[in-house]
């Protein structure tokens, strides 16, 4: 299988604001919304195929059928590289040598040999503060080494819900399209920071115009001409690399066939717990009344039949099997596994160990359900015990819960 993530950026582009808009409104936490790295969260996961739909009735017309309430953005497979970046990568760590990217996340688009890259720097319902120009500045270094276009996205959560927002697109002007306008990192410095929205987000566009759009005469564009154009716009300079210059390295490279994504954000919230903690690392299997599994293996060109579910006669290779594929799991939680323990009825029969870095893979044929590559954990490795002792708790809380699978997190 290629070491590519197939997800429908076009269609995540445009149907992603959407999305969005519609959280922000149902949302009652905040005056401003949602976090922003909750909704660079969900865009990303959206870009990397993961389908959703808000199920909702716009809350000031009471419809769900609304001009700003509507999206019907088919799904169709695109090429895509994106990955969200930890604080550590963002902010840099001058005593391990790491430089600044001064980025929240990376898209990488691809067509043959080119490559066009964007770096973006995510932010609520407001410009940059002067207290983050080193951030500024280090975002402009980072993306000009990586021959990347530099951009804020800014997030917005409107109020009333049908909110018009004139931007450069006058094509796109509901709430929903303008709920994520980008700007150019070349743009915002030179903008009055303290401003209200209407009066920086002329200079802006919806980040859904990225997907092609009537304003840049890209609609029913690829993807990457869309794209480069929309670049274009803003950094008229900017041309796609035939070797993108610096490769990127691996903790800012793109999302490769294991979906590779640090839950930080998670792992962040758990106050108790240090932050280098395995949050999810046990994924427990709880195999239940066997029964048969056909499916047809593109790869082999022919039907497989597979028994699942708990069989007493299992062989060493069926425990395998039945443990390891095709689960119906979140790529950003499964990437965190490190250990897979096959249990049923309660106790434990197996505990294997992830292989890393690409025992995690998220198959597009069977709909996006994850498979792992693990080797067998013997019981006499010395975090044998550990892991079995940490199954069995988290077994002991989901009694009578018929859940396929659980997940559990490794004791510090």
């Amino acid at each position: 299988m290629p070491r590519d993530v197939y997800a429908d950026i076009q269609g995540a582009i445009l149907r992603a604001p959407t999305n969005v808009h519609r959280l922000q409104q149902l949302s009652k936490a905040r005056t401003t919304g949602l976090h922003e790295e909750t909704i660079t969260d969900i865009l990303l996961n959206e870009m990397v195929g993961t389908a959703y739909e808000v199920s909702s009735v716009c809350p000031q017309c009471l419809t769900a059928t609304c001009f700003d309430w509507h999206s019907s953005i088919p799904m169709r497979p695109r090429r895509i590289l994106a990955k969200p970046l930890s604080r550590y990568e963002e902010g840099g760590n001058k005593k391990h040598g790491v430089k600044p990217a001064g980025a929240d996340w990376i898209l990488e688009l691809k067509d043959g040999g080119k490559s066009t890259r964007m770096m973006f720097q995510a932010k609520t319902s407001r410009l940059p503060t002067s207290d983050e120009n080193q951030q500024l500045n280090d975002l402009v270094i980072a993306a000009k080494g990586y021959n990347a276009a530099p951009f804020y996205i800014i997030y917005l959560r409107h109020d009333p819900t049908h909110t018009q927002l004139k931007t450069r697109c006058p094509y796109r002007t509901s709430a929903a399209d303008t709920s994520m306008l980008v700007l150019s990192a070349k743009t915002v410095r030179r903008l009055s920071r303290n401003k209200p929205v209407t009066h920086w987000a002329k200079y802006a566009r919806p980040l859904s115009c990225l997907g092609g759009c009537r304003c840049l005469e890209t609609h029913g564009d690829e993807i990457f001409d869309a794209a480069t154009e929309f670049i274009q716009k803003f950094l008229p300079e900017y041309e796609p690399s035939c070797s993108s210059g610096r490769e990127l390295p691996d903790e800012i490279a793109g999302v490769s066939v294991d979906v590779r994504r640090q839950s930080l954000s998670r792992a962040k919230k758990r106050k108790s717990e240090p932050m280098d903690s395995a949050v999810d690392a046990i994924f427990i299997v709880r195999l239940g009344k066997p029964r048969i599994d056909e499916y047809y293996d593109e790869h082999a060109g022919e039907w497989v039949t597979r028994r699942i579910g708990f069989h007493d006669d299992f062989t060493d290779d069926e425990w395998r099997e039945a443990s390891r594929k095709y689960w119906k799991a979140s790529a950003s939680r499964a990437v965190n596994v490190r250990y897979v323990v096959a249990s049923a009825h309660g106790e434990i029969y197996r505990i294997y160990r992830v292989l890393h870095p690409d025992g995690v893979i998220r198959q597009p044929e069977r709909g996006g359900r994850i498979e792992f590559q693990v080797d067998e954990l013997d019981q006499d490795d010395s975090n044998y015990s550990m892991i079995k002792s940490a199954a069995e708790k988290r077994l002991s809380t989901v009694e009578g819960n018929r859940t396929p699978f659980v997940y559990a997190d490794l004791p510090t």
